[in-house]
């Protein structure tokens, strides 16, 4: 398949995950005609690290949903009762998502009740999702940002580093931290949340 830009790359906002201590990632979308011969307009999204290192964002989510596949994580979270072509069933983990580095990846997961999925629609369950990507295989959306909720419990991943789902100790104060040879990323109660904070 032949694909031409029709315009820049242009960014949709500065809350990126971090790519490097201290600086973050930014979105960035570009339009593009689907070949030479049609009319059809698709759309890319990728994202741009300062340093100019780049990264398909739709890439990023496939890549940790097959991380999650390959662990089993996956197989062990509820099917909804959607069934996406080529896919098979949909499956929504009792779990938040979030992306908060994407060089390594790390996408930290906050245990969440959805409730109920029987005759329940996809916005009833998990929202709009203002903020995030997603995996066709998961009705779960994946935030992206250095900020989370509060919560008593987190895990984390990487397909990156080879890290399966894995908890990270929290402290009684909201506290917490993930620390691997590549990366390290603090955890801190602040006004919205949890602040994510990368140091290495």
């Amino acid at each position: 398949m032949v694909t031409r830009p029709l315009a820049e790359w242009q960014p949709l906002g500065k809350s990126g995950p971090w790519s490097s201590p201290d600086q973050r990632a930014v979105l960035e979308t570009r339009d593009y005609h689907v070949s030479r011969m049609a009319t059809v307009q698709g759309h890319d999204e990728r994202w741009r690290a300062p340093d100019g290192r780049t990264a398909d964002a739709w890439k990023a989510c496939e890549r940790l949903v097959d991380w999650l596949a390959r662990t089993g994580e996956l197989q062990r979270w509820p099917e909804t009762g959607a069934h996406v072509h080529k896919v098979g069933a949909q499956r929504l983990g009792p779990y938040r998502i979030y992306l908060v580095s994407i060089f390594p990846d790390v996408a930290l997961l906050i245990p969440h009740d959805y409730g109920p999925i029987a005759r329940r629609s996809i916005f009833d369950l998990v929202g709009s999702g203002e903020n995030a990507l997603g995996d066709r295989r998961i009705m779960n959306h994946i935030y992206y940002g250095t900020t989370v909720p509060a919560t008593q419990r987190v895990f984390w991943i990487s397909s990156d580093l080879g890290i399966p789902l894995t908890p990270a100790g929290i402290s009684a104060d909201g506290r917490f931290s993930v620390s691997h040879a590549k990366i390290e990323l603090l955890g801190q109660p602040g006004e919205e949340g949890i602040s994510i904070t990368r140091l290495r």
